[in-house]
């Protein structure tokens, strides 16, 4: 809270409808990040979902792994999505189950090529696109960007 009295802050489970687009938010820095985690600059990154007529986008911001069960735990019925923003640029993100969960037919890696094509093992990009893969999504990354989708 950065003590602005004009700013609205939100918050996990608040709801709003932003240029008549319905999003929910599903993790915010909140007291509970707190007591989770010690990275809160990651951790308490905005998590929300964006709703179209038929279709939806998660976009899990920065959020990575220590958040992942909490999350499940409160809003698991709201994972499913079609489309995916990979949490922490697809590099350490969210935990397998949660990605499960969502069961996107769409994950969006925001990673350059040497984060995306890891060939040295440093980073978790692979182990997710091969969750993604493994469960048909399609993936996109930095390269060919920009990317653009309309939900229907």
């Amino acid at each position: 809270n950065l003590g602005v009295e004009n700013i609205k802050y939100l918050h996990a489970g608040d709801e709003r409808r932003i240029a008549g687009v319905p999003i929910k938010v599903l993790n915010a820095e909140d007291d509970y990040v707190d007591e989770i985690s010690n990275d809160l600059h990651n951790d308490g990154s905005l998590m929300f979902k964006v709703y179209g007529k038929t279709e939806s986008m998660l976009f899990c911001a920065d959020v990575g792994k220590r958040m992942s069960n909490w999350i499940i735990e409160h809003y698991g019925d709201d994972l499913p999505s079609d489309y995916l923003q990979m949490g922490h640029h697809g590099n350490g993100g969210l935990s397998e189950k949660f990605y499960r969960m969502v069961q996107p037919k769409v994950a969006f890696f925001d990673a350059p090529a040497w984060l995306f094509d890891d060939t040295e093992g440093k980073y978790t990009s692979a182990e997710n696109r091969a969750i993604m893969e493994d469960m048909g999504a399609r993936i996109y990354s930095f390269e060919g960007a920009p990317h653009t989708i309309q939900l229907h």
